[in-house]
Order: C-alpha cells, then structure tokens, then sequence
C-alpha cells in the first residue's frame, strides 16, 4: 500500500507541475511578446533610426527575448509528454526519404558556416520504421541543427546508417566538432543543462535534447551520444524495422520526384502536425508536379523554416501544439525576411467567427476541412502564377 500510495503521489505531483508550467508558459508569453515586438518595432524605425551603440543594446533585448522565447515554448512542450498530453500518430516512414527531406531543410544554416553535409542514408536505406513520422522528423532536424551550431567552421556533417544484429535500423548524425568529454556527456540529456555552451555566442536552451529523448523513448527507440574530443560527436537513434508498407508515408522529397527538386516552379511551406492531413496534401500536390512542399509539424519550427527556406507561400493549420497559428502569422509579420510571405489558413474550425477572426488576424485567405482538392489547387496556381 506504501508503494501504491507513493507511486500516486508522484504521479500527482507531477502532474501538478506540468500543469503549472503550462500556465506559467501560457502567461510568460503574452509579455514577452510584447517586448520582443516593440524592440523589433524601435529597431526597425526608418523615421528615428537609432544610432549604433542603441542599435547594438537593442540587438541584445532581442536576442535575450527570442531566446528566452524559445526556452517557453521548450517547457511547454516537455511539459505536455511529461503529463501524457503528447499524443503520438504512428505508421510506416522510410528513413532515407526523411532524411533527405531533413537536409534539405538544413543546408542554407550549414552553408552559412561553410559546413559541408553528406547524406549517406539517401537512396541507401529503404526498410521502413514504425515511429510518428513528423516526430521522427523534429528528432533528426535537431540532430542536424546542433551538428550545425556545434561544429567547427568549414567543418563537416555526416547521415550514415547501420543495420543492427538484433534488426533495428541505427541512424546516425556525425560532426566535426571539438567533441563532449566523458563528464559533460554524461549530462547532455539532462534538462536546462547546456554543457556550458552558455558561455558561448552559441544559442540554444539546453533542453531540446532532453525532449528529443522522450520522444524516441515515446516511439520505443533508443537514442544515445558518442563523441571523442578533438575530433568530433555523434548523435545516433534506433528503431526497429516494420514489415509494413511505407508508400503512404513517403516524404514529399521523393513524392514529387527529381525534376521538383532544384527545378520547382515554386516551394510551399505547410504547417500542419496531422500526418494524415500531411499525406493528403503531399498526394494532391503530386498530381500537379513542378511544386516542392516542404512541412513543419509545429508553429515554432514552421517560422524557423520559413526563414531558412524562403517558400513562396505557406498554409498554416490554426489549431497546432504550442504557439497557434494566429500567434505564428504575428510572428511571420514581426520580421523583415517573413512579413510578405502570403499565408493562407487551412484549418477545421470552420464556423463564421472562425472564418472572420483569421481574416482579421490577415491571413490572405481562409480555407476549410474538409478539403476542396480542386479550389486548393486554384489557389497554388493563382499564387505561384500559373492561373
């Protein structure tokens, strides 16, 4: 009964906590919000510009906001799968699709540093794994991300593969760093702790790996760190092979095929975290040809990608996990690089309030589910000029 009692006890106290930081979460952002928004608003006044030492302080209230932003929506995320809110879709992907769909998304922030990748896996490993493909995704983005941030300048990225003994597949993300010594790596899954990167010019919040564990663990993989110091660090994740079939889950990157890849009469960004709304909008686009659809399971990595990738336009879901999609259209239009992206709402919430607020909040159109295929692909083609 003790054990019983005490188990029960946790399992309250823990939800006890995670629903505080969901609030605290909730109730953080709007100030903050509004900070990060008027320093962009003092930053980018043409009228009554700031001279360079205002500029340069400025500089530092944003990046101190954005970060702590980051930091807010990281919470609030562990805080749903420490509480079981998390709710994971699993099916068949094939890892080699994934992968180059992740490079791709990655490139423009490796060429920035003069960082070469090299995708080993791409054509290589077709098996299909059982996991939440836009989990699976978040997991091997935030490999390819810290490989980035942490790598040596001209340094080098590595995506290998490794058929286990036991059947599982092992992917695995090698960099050039300076590498992890025994003490710091014991830790690197421990949350809020950034191996002391928090020195560094190099931002981060030192709690996405933590949640990338709990997903790979939530997905029964397994997931680890090796690194040698001086020569580099390896991130690596395991999972076992499916019998399934995997051509419902293709990524978009192999959907669309090699004349859309460098050749694409125009990219769109979706940002949805339902893969079977993933799947119908990869299929739909398919049968036009010529366009690349690249995707974001969540608001926070759909803006991050939005700046990376440039896309001609983006259709947004409304209700997403974490920052939704008004909040993330704001966003879209604090910044110089995003503010003329067009975006268009894709959303269930179909009633007439919901229709007006998102035009209100400026999305230049509002579509409904269930999905008019026909009126959709009027849409691209009015947007990326083909009409």
């Amino acid at each position: 009964m003790e054990i019983v009692r005490a188990r029960d006890e946790a399992d309250s106290a823990n939800m006890a906590k995670s629903e505080f930081l969901s609030s605290m979460s909730d109730e953080l952002r709007t100030p903050l919000n509004a900070i990060i928004g008027f320093s962009e608003f003092v930053v980018e006044d043409g009228e009554d510009p700031l001279n360079e030492e205002q500029q340069e302080c400025m500089g530092q209230v944003l990046k101190a906001g954005r970060h702590l932003l980051a930091l807010i929506d990281e919470v609030l995320d562990l805080s749903r799968i420490e509480s079981g809110a998390l709710a994971l879709s699993m099916e068949a992907v094939e890892v080699a699709s994934i992968a180059t769909e992740c490079v791709e998304l990655t490139v423009s922030m490796a060429v920035r540093r003069g960082i070469g990748i090299k995708n080993r896996i791409e054509g290589g490993e077709n098996s299909p794994i059982e996991v939440a493909r836009i989990r699976f995704k978040q997991v091997l983005l935030n490999f390819l991300s810290n490989a980035v941030k942490y790598n040596r300048e001209d340094g080098a990225i590595t995506l290998t593969h490794d058929r286990l003994a036991d059947g599982r597949v092992r992917i695995n993300v090698t960099d050039t760093g300076p590498g992890i010594d025994d003490d710091r790596l014991a830790k690197i899954f421990d949350p809020f702790d950034r191996l002391g990167a928090e020195n560094s010019e190099i931002e981060g919040t030192g709690i996405d790996l933590t949640i990338t564990k709990r997903l790979v663990e939530m997905m029964d993989g397994e997931i680890g760190v090796d690194s040698i110091v001086g020569e580099g660090t390896t991130s690596w994740v395991a999972f076992p092979v499916t019998d399934a079939k995997a051509e419902a889950a293709r990524a978009t990157a192999s959907d669309i095929g090699e004349e859309a890849h460098g050749e694409a009469a125009g990219t769109i960004l979706y940002v949805e975290d339902n893969p079977a709304n993933l799947e119908l909008m990869r299929k739909i686009i398919g049968r036009r040809g010529g366009i690349l659809m690249i995707d974001a399971p969540t608001a926070e990595l759909g803006i991050e990608l939005a700046l990376t990738a440039r896309p001609d336009f983006i259709l947004m879901d409304i209700n997403l996990p974490g920052m939704n999609g008004i909040a993330a259209l704001a966003e879209l239009r604090k910044s110089a690089e995003t503010r003329d992206i067009p975006v268009i709402a894709l959303s269930a919430a179909a009633m007439p309030t919901d229709i007006d607020k998102g035009r209100q909040a400026g999305f230049l159109d509002y579509l409904t589910k269930p999905l008019d295929a026909k009126h959709l692909l009027d849409v691209l083609d009015r947007m990326l000029g083909r009409a």
